[in-house]
């Protein structure tokens, strides 16, 4: 995880926690196999971008956020854990 908790990996956790959608299911929404989103979610991994356009619709649609705002708060979560790593 990084430093305080915060950045991709608790951000994402947390959406999932607030809007009652398992690991397995986002992973489906996705198009990735469970483990990636568990790696995500725990920090181990940040997404590649080609699979963050997915991430964000998905996330646009269990929130019913439009996309673009998902997308900024992703790539914004994203950054933090980028910075927290290095």
């Amino acid at each position: 995880m990084t430093k305080n908790g915060t950045g991709f990996g608790a951000w994402l956790l947390t959406m999932l926690k607030e809007h009652k959608i398992r690991q397995s299911k986002f992973a489906d929404m996705c198009n990735v196999h469970r483990s990636a989103v568990h790696h995500w979610v725990n920090d181990k991994r940040i997404p590649q971008r080609h699979t963050l356009v997915t991430i964000a619709e998905a996330l646009a649609t269990i929130t019913g956020e439009h996309t673009d705002d998902v997308k900024a708060e992703l790539l914004w979560q994203t950054q933090i854990s980028i910075e927290a790593k290095q």
